[in-house]
């Protein structure tokens, strides 16, 4: 199983805290790893390491700006999910691989429209456990519920999905098993796992692929 995690480091932590994610990730059998993080770090640990930056702002405008510009630099762009009508235009935009962070969106900010329009661009929609891992009881509640509506989009149009811990230190990191089981909570099978593990993989493959950091 080609298993992959996102994790995106607090901004505090140094060089040393981010080796121990990857090592982390290495020692849990993960064999592939997207670092959203500006530190360096070491590359030889014996998995694919990508490098990703999270495109955060409520302006459109600024949004596509900051998109452009991480173009050039060669990474996975991950977007932060917004209001409905942000992931409408943002979903269209050109450049944007994974749309990131769902559970924090507001009610109503997937819908019909949104589902097809990243199936037809191949645009991941990443699932964050870490609500589930590390939410308050409603926090948590609202992301299984949600993530139950997403999974019934995602049978009918077939867009792709990622699942991963957002850890943001080495602790916040959990086992593919672990995947699977918290997975199940809102209703992943097995198979479908498999295919999340894969999705990065395939969204890497795609014409101009993200440059990776082995």
């Amino acid at each position: 199983m080609n298993a992959t995690d996102i994790c995106i480091p607090d901004m505090t932590i140094d060089t040393e805290a981010i080796t121990k994610i990857i090592k982390t990730a290495q020692r849990l059998k993960f064999r592939t790893l997207v670092l959203v993080t500006e530190n360096p770090f070491e590359t030889s640990f014996g998995l694919t390491i990508i490098k990703g930056i999270l495109v955060k702002s409520e302006s459109i405008a600024k949004a596509e700006s900051m998109i452009e510009r991480s173009k050039r630099q060669d990474k996975l762009i991950l977007v932060h999910a917004g209001e409905n009508s942000f992931n409408r235009s943002i979903s269209s935009f050109p450049g944007i691989d994974i749309l990131y962070g769902i559970h924090r969106a507001p009610k109503n900010s997937f819908d019909e429209v949104i589902a097809r329009l990243i199936a037809k661009k191949g645009i991941i929609l990443d699932l964050s456990l870490f609500p589930i891992i590390h939410g308050e009881e409603h926090a948590r509640q609202n992301a299984l519920k949600r993530y139950r509506e997403i999974l019934k989009f995602q049978r009918i149009f077939r867009f792709p999905i990622s699942i991963s811990t957002s850890a943001e230190i080495s602790i916040d990191m959990r086992s593919p098993r672990e995947f699977s089981a918290l997975a199940s909570l809102f209703g992943l099978a097995e198979n479908e796992l498999e295919e999340t593990f894969s999705a990065i993989k395939r969204r890497m493959e795609r014409p101009e692929p993200v440059r990776l950091i082995i």
